[in-house]
C-alpha cells in the first residue's frame, strides 16, 4: 500500500469527532487529536502513524 494513497480510511464526515473550522487553509478538524488540515484528519493520522484512525466513532442516525 502506498503511504500517500491509503486505502480503507474511515469517513471523517461520518465521525462524531469531525468538525469544520472557519480557517479556509485548514477547514477539517479532529476534536480528539486536535488536527487541523487541508485534507480529512484520518489521512493525516495514517500518514503520521501508518495506521488507520483508532478513535473513529460514527455519528448517531
Amino acid at each position: 500500500m502506498e503511504r500517500d494513497k491509503p486505502q480503507g480510511l474511515p469517513d471523517c464526515l461520518k465521525c462524531l469527532h469531525y468538525k469544520l473550522t472557519w480557517e479556509p487553509a485548514y477547514p477539517h478538524c479532529c476534536g480528539v487529536f486536535g488536527i487541523k488540515s487541508q485534507t480529512i484528519p484520518a489521512r493525516e493520522v495514517f500518514l503520521a502513524t501508518g495506521r488507520h484512525c483508532p478513535v473513529f466513532h460514527g455519528k448517531p442516525s
